[in-house]
This record gives structure tokens, sequence and C-alpha cells, in this order.
């Protein structure tokens, strides 16, 4: 009966070991995916963001009310 059990992990530990292996290839390539991903949202808001202000009219007369004011 021992020797059963060796057979058996002997097949089973190959397929155990892929898997994981595939597993982590999977989350690793995920983890790149989303570090770049976010890199590029913080860079976009950033840009679009000063662009944004610059761009409206209200921020242009905000502008101008302040430097009137003083």
């Amino acid at each position: 009966m021992r020797a059963s059990f060796t057979v058996e992990a002997a097949m089973i530990m190959p397929v155990v070991i892929i898997l994981l292996i595939f597993m982590l290839h999977l989350t690793i390539g995920l983890y790149e995916n989303v570090s770049e991903a976010a890199e590029n949202i913080t860079s976009v808001e950033k840009l679009d963001s000063v662009k944004t202000f610059r761009g409206l009219s209200t921020g242009k007369e905000l502008m101008e009310g302040l430097t009137d004011g003083f």
C-alpha cells in the first residue's frame, strides 16, 4: 500500500508544480500590466487636470477676478 502512494505522488506532483508555475507567471504578468496602467493613469491625470483648468473660461474669469481684487 505504501508504494501506491509514492506512485500517485510521482504522477500528481509534476502537475501541481506546473500549475503553480503557470499561476505565478499569470500573476506576475497581471501585476506588471496593472502597475503600468497605474503609472499611465497618474501621468494622464496630472496633464489633463492642468490643461482642463487652464482651458476653462470659468478659470480665466476666476483668475481675472482675483487679480482685479488686489
